[in-house]
């Protein structure tokens, strides 16, 4: 399951390239230093919600990923969402995914 996507238009992505890319880049790196410091980040998430500590060990186990790319993974996810919307008559066909990546998208 694909658990955020980002969207933008394409002259938006155009006119600015390098600050979309940059951002891609520490999404991804900040979701990295997450996972690998949760004592620390989880620890100030939990205070700052009032929540146990403990449900962010459970969040990033057992229900969710943050790669922070658009990988293949991905590519499927949202295409079998599409079809998923289709077969149940809510769109009128799904698009070429491909088509509507940017092509800057980090991949890996």
């Amino acid at each position: 399951m694909v658990s955020a996507i980002n969207v933008a238009y394409p002259e938006r992505l155009a006119a600015r390239p390098e600050a979309f890319a940059e951002f891609n880049r520490m999404f991804k790196a900040s979701s990295a230093y997450a996972l690998r410091n949760r004592d620390e980040v989880f620890g100030a998430m939990a205070k700052q919600a009032n929540i146990d500590r403990k449900f962010f060990d459970w969040w990033f186990d057992k229900t969710t990923n943050v790669p922070g790319i658009f990988g293949d993974a991905q590519f499927k996810a949202v295409s079998q969402a599409w079809q998923i919307g289709k077969d149940m008559g809510m769109i009128a066909n799904v698009p070429d995914l491909r088509a509507l990546v940017w092509d800057k998208t980090l991949r890996a």
